[in-house]
């Protein structure tokens, strides 16, 4: 069993924060960077701000996992989860709306497009506040089960993602 610890001295006025992966099998060191590169940017407090307006897309090596029960005579989802190996191995339970809001992530909307449609289409309750929501894609980015732009996951050329 081994562990790796990294501490960074803060250069703006912004909260603390602590995270805990789990390696993967071709987690390297570009990957602990961009993760405490990710977690500085966002524990910025206008965070929310920005994150309302980026265009996000699903993660190559993300897996969405979607559990269905018969429920009379139709087929209800009932749990969703995230899985990745990279840039660390994590799995991540998740509400139902997440499902249908990483599925649209390609790109070309915006997070705030992203939740009128989620909230028009009745999959996003309507009284899910907006910074709920901005919270979790916060994490899904961290996850590596989202990329931003300005925080493209990193990529090992020799691993072909398929």
């Amino acid at each position: 069993v081994f562990g790796t610890l990294v501490i960074q001295r803060k250069t703006t006025t912004r909260p603390v924060f602590t995270v805990r992966r789990q390696l993967g099998l071709h987690t390297a060191a570009k990957d602990f960077e961009w993760l405490l590169a990710w977690e500085a940017a966002a524990a910025s407090p206008d965070i929310a701000r920005k994150l309302i307006d980026v265009k996000p897309t699903a993660a190559p090596r993300a897996k969405l996992r979607l559990v269905h029960q018969k429920d009379r005579a139709e087929w209800t989802i009932v749990e969703c989860s995230l899985a990745t190996t990279l840039p660390f191995a994590l799995e991540a339970a998740c509400p139902l709306w997440v499902a249908p809001l990483v599925m649209r992530c390609d790109g070309t909307k915006t997070v705030r497009e992203h939740l009128m449609y989620l909230r028009e289409n009745g999959a996003l309750p309507a009284e899910t506040p907006d910074q709920q929501v901005l919270e979790i894609v916060r994490r899904l980015i961290a996850g590596g089960f989202l990329e931003i732009p300005e925080f493209r996951l990193p990529r090992d050329e020799a691993l072909r993602i398929e």
